[in-house]
């Protein structure tokens, strides 16, 4: 799909990214790279599901994202190939992981891990990894979870328990074990605290907050899966300038060619598959953004 719409020269640009550390440890390295990313990207990421995240990812660093249909057992890939930045994670009810496996398919575009080929794998937010899986997860956390904003958040509790947890887990959007496992590495917390609270579930952080409606909401954003936003607007815009067909939009998005026709062309006349010259700007393209 990139290489059908460079051929009508509609092509996603792509910004230097920043440098990966060269010192210090893995888990250094990743965290450094982290705050690296966090001034290119300018907002924090707490609040903000996995597709609004990718979205703004897209736009920083020249990314393709989309939630798919992946093999069991896959969780993420991601793959530089010089011409374009893939990131695709699993489709999963889990939408904690996904947003996990996210930012730590980030790290490897960054990290320059997924240069050579493209990287699928299974990701366990653990440092019992691979070396570059140590330094992923480790840029994942800090991205998701940074450092000085959490220990910000964190002396605003009088209290840090079990309670606590399920609070901050959910302000930021991570499962309660990802959060304890955090807190511990900045040593807020101590290894038994860690193991009796990771034992916690991201439904327990929602109840725990009077309203459980969004994790359900999340939740099925996640497993239907999304497309790229940027993928998307560019097919749209190539669609509406009269150089593609609706088929190559409805590839990108996943949506069936007639309703897209209907989108673009509401009323009877919208038998033809055909650009019609279409507004760049009209209300069909808006109809895209997540």
């Amino acid at each position: 799909m990139v290489d059908a719409l460079a051929g009508f020269d509609y092509r996603i640009d792509l910004p230097p990214l920043p440098a990966t550390p060269a010192d210090g440890s893995l888990i250094k390295q990743g965290a450094e790279l982290a705050r690296e990313a966090e001034t290119m990207i300018g907002r924090s990421p707490r609040g903000v599901t996995a597709r609004a995240l990718a979205e703004q990812w897209e736009q920083t660093f020249g990314l393709v994202a989309a939630a798919v249909e992946l093999p069991d057992g896959l969780d993420g890939l991601s793959w530089d190939s010089g011409d374009f930045r893939l990131i695709l994670v699993a489709r999963t009810h889990l939408w904690t992981r996904q947003r996990f496996t996210l930012a730590h398919e980030l790290g490897h575009i960054l990290a320059g891990d997924a240069v050579e080929r493209p990287l699928a794998e299974h990701v366990t937010p653990s440092t019992d990894q691979a070396l570059a899986e140590v330094r992923a997860n480790a840029f994942a956390a800090e991205l998701l979870m940074p450092r000085s904003e959490l220990l910000e958040t964190v002396t605003a509790h009088a209290r840090l328990d079990k309670q606590a947890l399920l609070s901050l887990s959910w302000e930021y959007l991570v499962s309660p074990s990802a959060m304890a496992t955090r807190l511990h590495a900045l040593e807020i917390i101590s290894d038994d605290e860690r193991r009796q609270w990771s034992a916690c579930t991201t439904r327990m952080a929602a109840l725990h907050t009077g309203d459980p409606g969004p994790h359900m909401q999340y939740a099925q954003q996640a497993d239907d899966g999304w497309y790229s936003t940027r993928l998307a607007k560019l097919a749209i815009s190539a669609y509406v300038h009269g150089d593609i067909s609706i088929r190559l939009v409805a590839t990108v998005t996943g949506m069936d060619p007639d309703q897209l026709l209907d989108l673009f062309h509401p009323g009877p006349d919208t038998l033809d598959d055909g650009p019609h010259g279409t507004s760049a700007t009209s209300p069909a393209e808006l109809a895209f953004s997540p």
